[in-house]
């Protein structure tokens, strides 16, 4: 007798964000190659300037 998998139970919650990021990722996929970004603002934070170590610059960027 082969046995059966146990089942993976999720919640409404879970469901509903797995859902909504398959739609998003189809929609709107991001770009495949990151290289031509990282080129345009030469490895610069896009809001302050700072020069990223790896690829975070550690500061809080909040809407004003």
């Amino acid at each position: 007798m082969a046995r059966s998998k146990k089942r993976v139970k999720h919640t409404v919650a879970q469901a509903r964000n797995a859902m909504r990021r398959a739609v998003e990722q189809i929609v709107d996929p991001g770009p495949a190659d990151v290289t031509a970004l990282w080129a345009h603002f030469e490895s610069r934070c896009a809001y302050c300037g700072v020069d990223l170590v790896g690829r975070f610059c550690g500061r809080p960027h909040r809407p004003r």
